[in-house]
């Protein structure tokens, strides 16, 4: 989101950004670099590096001079925060990005956000959520309300395009028939993504029906992942399930023929906008902004219910192709209208203008 965000922006031609990153760039760079976006790495390794990091920032920030500050997730929020309001920047807006804490209690993560927390009520001059339930949560751990506001995450729908000879290429690569059923999970391996209730969903569906295949896309969802492994072997269909790990989705989306996610909680998952986008109807559990993004374009089930899962999945495989075909396409001129990037950019720059 943040790449999409930025590429937007440097439309803009009021509008010069620098991305600092606190750690590396990693795959992200080639993107900032291709949109002349400058792009600056302070190599933080972990939080006790933190006060040199947060040296680095206060000489950059008193070198650049900028006139707005976006900080991105709770680590950036508090280092990147605290050195733009000690440099004199006159607009702090911080980034809020899941629902959940993504870390056990007494953790550096969790003791990050109840400083961030306290924080709130003088440093940032907004604090954007991605989701309305992130916001709800936050104001629950303390937050200020009344500088918090509500930006989706946006998308390039000219990213997201079907094309035939791709999906053909893709599913004969992966040994899988023209006729045979593909439902896809894109997330990296993590207890809120509940991996286990998708496959557990899985293995009630192959019960009844064994044309039909589990791809997993995402970091750690491959055969090394011992933990993963013992859950799928231990459904009983093994050879059901395809497991690629981290690479590129948009032309696996090509392959697919329904999206779903099973996690416990989520912020504004970006892949259901993702898979919508390339017409693919969606099955997700009503978490984060989920069923907001679906709407009325898919199957919306409880979290953590393999069985209300499965009973979705089955009722979209059994529907006609022809009716889950114009869903689909309903479904991406539906993100289209809502999470245009370009909407979403504008919504950006008027916050601290």
């Amino acid at each position: 989101m943040l790449g999409r965000l930025a590429k937007e922006c440097s439309k803009n031609q009021s509008y010069k950004q620098t991305i600092i990153s606190l750690t590396s760039t990693g795959k992200a760079n080639r993107l900032f670099e291709e949109n002349n976006i400058k792009v600056l790495s302070l190599g933080m390794k972990s939080i006790l590096s933190a006060p040199i990091t947060f040296y680095k920032l206060l000489r950059i920030f008193l070198k650049i001079r900028p006139k707005i500050v976006y900080t991105w997730m709770y680590h950036s929020d508090l280092i990147g925060g605290l050195a733009a309001y000690l440099c004199g920047v006159k607009h702090i807006v911080w980034g809020i990005r899941n629902t959940k804490i993504p870390q056990i209690f007494f953790s550096s993560t969790f003791f990050i956000i109840k400083v961030c927390s306290l924080l709130s009520y003088f440093v940032p001059t907004k604090i954007i959520c991605c989701a309305e339930s992130a916001r709800v949560e936050h104001v629950r751990l303390g937050y200020c309300n009344n500088k918090m506001c509500v930006i989706p995450n946006g998308y390039e729908l000219d990213s997201f395009n079907l094309n035939p000879d791709t999906r053909s290429k893709v599913r004969e690569s992966l040994g899988l028939s023209d006729k045979a059923t593909l439902v896809g999970i894109i997330g990296r391996f993590d207890p809120l993504k509940d991996f286990h209730n998708f496959i557990s969903a899985a293995s009630i569906i192959c019960k009844i029906r064994r044309d039909i295949y589990f791809i997993m896309i995402g970091k750690n969802l491959d055969g090394n992942n011992k933990e993963l492994i013992s859950w799928i072997n231990g459904s009983g269909f093994k050879d059901n399930f395809i497991l690629l790990g981290e690479c590129e989705p948009v032309s696996l989306l090509n392959a697919m023929d329904l999206y779903c996610i099973s996690s416990k909680s989520e912020g504004f998952p970006n892949t259901v906008a993702e898979a919508m986008a390339m017409q693919l109807p969606c099955v997700v559990t009503d978490v984060g902004q989920a069923a907001e993004i679906v709407q009325d374009f898919g199957k919306i089930v409880p979290p953590e219910n393999p069985e209300k899962l499965a009973l979705a999945l089955i009722d979209m495989i059994d529907m006609n192709p022809n009716d889950r075909k114009i869903l689909g396409k309903l479904g991406r001129v539906s993100i289209e209208n809502r999470y245009n990037i370009t909407k979403i950019a504008n919504k950006y720059i008027e916050l601290a203008s």
